[in-house]
């Protein structure tokens, strides 16, 4: 491994996430992955912002696109509301699909 102790003895931190106790003065969480805990550290550290959001899911096979435009242009007149939308491309989630079968 290319971490090194020292780069921790002079830290300005309430404490450091590694998979490994380096004996420091500086708290620790020892964790089994640092790369799967970082993005529960993270959501924490902000108060978990992803439920806060409201999530609007149109499905079906017709009228998606202008259920979609009709909702932007409701939520743009609203104060403060915001709407983001993404449409897949046939050819993307056509290849999901494929893919999926196998």
């Amino acid at each position: 491994m290319n971490f090194k102790k020292e780069y921790l003895t002079d830290l300005e931190a309430a404490f450091y996430v590694s998979e490994f106790d380096y004996e420091v003065a500086l708290p620790a969480i020892i964790v089994t992955d640092v790369k799967t805990s970082n993005g529960f550290n993270r959501c924490s550290f902000y108060d978990f912002p992803q439920n806060k959001l409201k999530t609007l899911a149109l499905t079906g096979t017709k009228g998606k696109t202008t259920s979609a435009y009709f909702a932007k242009a409701i939520l743009d007149k609203m104060n403060g509301a915001k709407l983001h939308f993404y449409l897949l491309p046939k050819q993307l989630w056509m290849e999901k699909i494929i893919l999926n079968q196998n």
